[in-house]
């Protein structure tokens, strides 16, 4: 059983090469704290500081992303020092007695690519299919020797904010072009999947992360309110899936689940017809309701839906106080474990995060890390519920209740 943490690459490595992201961040209004992700944490060089964090309570895995722009800062160029620092802190992981588990694509795209149209440029399938076999080709094999792979991170999300809401790069609401895009990210995955099958690895376990958000209707026996909940459930919680486990070869071994919150859904008469709001259970720093509850349901209804085991790649919250983030942890663990009991079968808990980072839009204020940072000297500085993740991991290692 995985129990980690996580990061990506974007949000806590520093980001010295342009992508569509760093270009975003230099846009007056885009950041809503007004921070930049050009060192964040220092990942980069402190990575090893990191994972002695990690194994210090006992964790036995640690999930990090491949910065694309790093890898390939123009087209059909790769870079192989960035490779060989990758391989470095993956072996770096391991001497730490830490699961690598790596996502290919955590959001961020290079620069060139977003120029030439970003998830809907013409070759977007081709370039991440490309991108995958160069990454995986070396960091599979020894030293680093991966087994874990996500190809995407939450692309219903990267859809949502992208091309709906208008909130990510390239900033669209544009319906059309959230659907072209959307199918783009279900392309792209079973293109690499081909790619990535193909190099021969017998080892490797293939995984999409998708973010899980519990829906519900707002207003009970409301025949409206269900018809939007089930059409936001179908377009926001299993589409992707769904359109990915169609294809003749998926080339899932397993879902990787990220969940935060619940949102309720009440018809309206305007489009989309819906709109959502939290529940009223208490709220992070960024608002969104707290619905331990949730965690079950999902990794439940994912079971039923898809049959195939499930890594919690994400789970956390927004808390730079560190009061609610122990309480977070008791109550999520323990639907984790209900889930497990009723036969859910779960590879793994990875919580979101080890350290802060930059929250994308919300910028650098929204403070998720276990541990907290200093961002003017990137000092790390362990809060209270770093110490008790650790405690609940010993505890059920140890099989105590």
């Amino acid at each position: 059983f995985l129990w980690g943490v996580g990061n990506s690459a974007f949000q806590v490595e520093g980001s010295p090469r342009d992508s569509d992201w760093l270009a975003w961040t230099r846009q007056p209004g885009r950041i809503k704290d007004g921070t930049r992700a050009d060192v964040a944490t220092d990942f980069w060089h402190r990575y090893d500081e990191d994972f002695a964090l990690a194994q210090g309570i006992g964790l036995n895995a640690f999930r990090i992303s491949i910065a694309w722009e790093r890898v390939e800062p123009s087209e059909g160029n790769y870079d192989l020092d960035a490779l060989e620092h990758y391989e470095r802190m993956l072996v770096a992981m391991r001497a730490r007695g830490l699961e690598p588990v790596v996502t290919l694509n955590h959001t961020v795209l290079p620069l060139w690519l977003a120029q030439k149209g970003g998830l809907l440029a013409p070759n977007y399938v081709e370039r991440f299919a490309q991108l995958a076999q160069v990454v995986i080709k070396a960091l599979a094999a020894p030293p680093a020797s991966v087994r874990w792979w996500l190809t995407l991170n939450e692309p219903e999300v990267q859809v949502l904010q992208s091309y709906t809401a208008g909130l990510w790069p390239p900033g669209k609401k544009d319906f059309k072009a959230a659907d072209s895009a959307m199918r783009n990210l279900a392309r792209a995955h079973l293109a690499a999947v081909r790619k990535i099958r193909a190099l021969g690895f017998p080892d490797l376990r293939i995984g999409i992360a998708k973010n899980w958000q519990v829906l519900q209707p707002k207003r009970n026996g409301h025949a409206f309110d269900r018809w939007a909940t089930s059409a936001a459930n179908q377009q926001y919680n299993f589409r992707f899936l769904d359109e990915v486990k169609r294809a003749p070869d998926p080339g899932l071994d397993f879902i990787g689940i990220n969940y935060y919150s619940r949102n309720l859904i009440r018809a309206v008469l305007l489009p989309p017809f819906m709109d959502r709001t939290w529940g009223p259970g208490p709220k992070t720093d960024l608002g969104w309701e707290i619905y331990p509850e949730g965690l079950s349901e999902a990794l439940r209804t994912a079971w039923r839906r898809w049959k195939l085991p499930i890594l919690v790649t994400e789970n956390g919250l927004a808390d730079s106080e560190d009061a609610l983030r122990v309480e977070f942890l008791d109550r999520h663990l323990e639907q984790l474990d209900q889930a497990r009991k009723a036969g859910v079968p779960v590879l793994g808990y990875l919580h979101w995060s080890l350290t802060d980072n930059f929250e994308w839009a919300e910028g650098l204020g929204s403070r998720f890390g276990l541990v907290a940072i200093d961002y003017s000297t990137a000092a790390r500085t362990p809060r209270p519920s770093y110490f008790h993740y650790g405690e609940q991991v010993r505890r059920r290692k140890d099989g105590r209740p």
